[in-house]
């Protein structure tokens, strides 16, 4: 759906991006991490809170296809989906998370975030490192891929995204929850 604004809301946008750009460029040249650029400032967001209970986490600031590590594993894949609320009630719709079908879908360890579309807090966090269920994963995503694939033979698509949503992984992983700084964390370990 298109979205255009009013003279006055350009205005207003117009006149405060200065002041975005600004605090963008002086943290760029503090810490040498663009904090507006692809994934950075929810990553961010991510690591403060997985480091509430894995003080070793962190996330790779290059974009080069390493998502994060921890103590032991070294392959970690974050994906983020950013949900907006129903518009009735205080809760979400079902998160989706994305992936290439043709692309690399084996990992050390999955986590999956959700933000809110308005204040772009994280509001949960699946983090899957047991092996079995790591394995669950990307049995899944192997089984979109190759059904992906076999459907692109006919249609010849180029869009090459398939998912896992979060009734997947309740369903198929046993998960504990704990409530860290209002942020829902469901870990399997």
């Amino acid at each position: 759906m298109a979205q255009y604004l009013t003279e006055e809301l350009t205005s207003t946008l117009e006149n405060n991006i200065g002041t975005v750009l600004d605090v963008r460029e002086q943290l760029l040249k503090s810490t040498g991490v663009d904090l507006l650029s692809n994934d950075t400032l929810s990553n961010i967001m991510i690591q403060k809170v997985v480091r509430k209970y894995d003080q070793h986490f962190e996330v790779n600031m290059a974009r080069n296809g390493e998502d994060a590590r921890t103590e032991s594993i070294f392959d970690m894949e974050l994906k983020t989906a950013t949900l907006q609320k129903h518009k009735r009630g205080d809760s979400y719709p079902v998160a989706t998370f994305q992936f290439h079908a043709m692309g690399d879908l084996e990992h050390g360890s999955y986590l999956f975030a959700v933000r809110d579309k308005t204040t772009l807090k994280i509001v949960s966090i699946y983090d899957i490192r047991i092996s079995n269920n790591v394995k669950t994963v990307e049995s899944r995503l192997q089984e979109l891929s190759d059904d992906w694939y076999e459907k692109a033979q006919i249609t010849k698509t180029k869009y090459d995204v398939i998912s896992v949503n979060e009734t997947f992984l309740k369903e198929n992983i046993q998960l504990h929850m704990k409530e860290i700084d209002g942020v829902k964390v469901y870990r399997d370990y």
